[in-house]
């Protein structure tokens, strides 16, 4: 049975392509809203995992989600943002220390020559 509500379709009784249980799931690419933003799951699988879901052309039924591993999905891809601001940040700060400290050499060789 398929219901349909303000953030997108939902199928009763569904089989979830990512962890095989029978519970009320999503379409995997069709575009729902949380939180104000927009996902679509299998974009976010792809994103976080680097995987492609076959068979996402088929009918509704076929390729399902359930809230369970959207949830994850969610957390992954969180996750996965984070590190890249992390390590966005520490290249930064690698990148000012080793100008900073090519300024200091330099400070230091010219006191030092003159």
């Amino acid at each position: 049975m398929t219901t349909k509500k303000a953030k997108g379709p939902t199928f009763d009784g569904g089989l979830c392509r990512c962890c095989g249980n029978m519970k009320k799931c999503r379409v995997l690419n069709i575009e729902y809203e949380s939180f104000g933003e927009k996902e679509v799951y299998s974009d976010m699988i792809m994103d976080c995992f680097s995987l492609l879901l076959s068979h996402l052309d088929g009918v509704p039924s076929e390729r399902l989600i359930c809230a369970t591993c959207v949830n994850r999905i969610r957390d992954a891809l969180s996750f996965r943002r984070q590190v890249l601001r992390c390590e966005e940040a520490f290249l930064q700060m690698k990148i000012y220390d080793a100008k900073a400290d090519g300024l200091f050499i330099l400070k230091y060789f010219f006191w030092k020559f003159n």
